[in-house]
């Protein structure tokens, strides 16, 4: 119900005095504009809002700010502001109404009474003021900021997976050089990974694996069955932040976790064919914190990929103590669909990083000495 100031929806500026603010004589004062920032409830259907005639006596009308003066010599003016409100870019736009009183209600032309003891005297309603209503509030979707720092989020953990991807090679290159039926063998290794997918992040993985094969003896060939476990960790350091809202939008600080299991198999040929064959599943976690948010939040994701690498081993020298493998590798990997709500006041951003398929083909070769021929 419409009161002494009208249809009362939000918080309003009131400046009834002071001198005209496009003459000022202060430099600082002078022509200067004044931004609204409008603040809507997430549950807003901001479609539904506008300015509908009238002033404050109209019902739907929000008046924001009421000023003394009128036709360029209000002693404040304002225009609406775009900022960002939870992740969205919000932009408010402004009408400004002049001749309303300074409760924000349009003239009417009419006198109003007021009356003093026995006596009765009329006296012209005071129009000499502007009054700011919004006349719009749209939404411009989803910050570029906020877009950028939940890509980086989202890529966290396949930033892991593909730094694993083939991370067993180096042992099915080892057993072709093993004698023994069976053997158990462990490896410690790290490395760093840069990336500007989203904002720049910079990370430091090391992975511990430990396995077991056994070899299956076959005329003129061997073939090697093995088990392979790892553990991995990661941790991410930010390089960027955007500031578009200052407040910084990007990855706070953030560690991803990866547990992998694989079968692999290498069949080698006395002749000098190989071909080695691997199957691995991975599972990573990542705990991560948002730059200008309060809430930790984890995803997480599996993986999977399946390599085979054929190639042929010549061995040169009066002794046969150089080598040279020439070798064709193609590996398929498959990266589960990732999920990360944020959750900002009463506001909500949903990211969703789709299935990832992997799809690798890698041509070349390696060489070697046997030092055991040393004499």
């Amino acid at each position: 119900q419409a009161g002494q100031y009208g249809y009362i929806y939000s918080d309003r500026i009131l400046v009834l005095s002071g001198g005209n603010a496009s003459t000022s004589s202060s430099a600082d004062t002078a022509s200067k504009v004044n931004y609204i920032q409008v603040i809507a409830d997430a549950n807003t259907n901001f479609s539904s809002i506008s300015y509908h005639g009238g002033g404050t006596e109209t019902q739907g009308n929000i008046a924001v700010a009421t000023v003394k003066g009128t036709n360029g010599n209000q002693v404040a003016t304002f225009e609406g502001a775009t900022q960002i409100q939870g992740f969205d870019v919000i932009t408010t736009t402004l009408t400004a109404v002049e001749n309303t009183d300074e409760y924000g209600k349009k003239s009417n032309g009419e006198a109003s009474a007021v009356t003093a003891n026995t006596e009765t005297t009329t006296t012209a309603s005071d129009n000499s003021y502007t009054t700011y209503f919004v006349d719009s509030i749209r939404s411009q979707g989803v910050s570029k900021s906020n877009q950028m720092a939940t890509t980086s989020a989202l890529g966290l953990n396949y930033e892991l997976f593909l730094a694993n991807f083939n991370s067993l090679n180096k042992r099915m290159g080892e057993l072709r050089n093993n004698d023994h039926s069976q053997g158990a063998w462990g490896r410690i290794f790290n490395g760093m990974l840069s990336t500007k997918y989203g904002l720049e992040t910079q990370s430091i993985y090391t992975t511990v694996q430990a396995g077991y094969d056994y070899a299956f003896g076959f005329e003129g060939a061997n073939n090697y069955l093995g088990l392979a476990l790892s553990y991995a960790n990661s941790i991410i350091t930010p390089k960027t932040h955007l500031d578009i809202d200052q407040v910084g939008k990007g990855i706070d600080k953030s560690t991803s976790h990866a547990v992998e299991v694989a079968v692999y198999n290498s069949y080698i040929q006395d002749a000098g064919w190989f071909n080695d064959t691997i199957l691995k599943f991975s599972y990573i976690m990542s705990d991560l914190e948002m730059a200008g948010q309060e809430n930790h939040y984890n995803t997480n994701n599996f993986g999977i990929v399946f390599s085979n690498e054929v190639g042929y081993r010549f061995k040169l020298g009066e002794t046969k103590e150089w080598y040279i493998d020439p070798q064709v590798e193609l590996s398929f990997g498959y990266f589960n669909q990732s999920d990360l709500k944020q959750v900002l006041g009463q506001a909500t951003l949903t990211g969703i990083q789709e299935d990832i398929f992997n799809l690798r083909t890698r041509i070349g070769a390696a060489w070697g000495y046997d030092f055991k021929n040393f004499t």
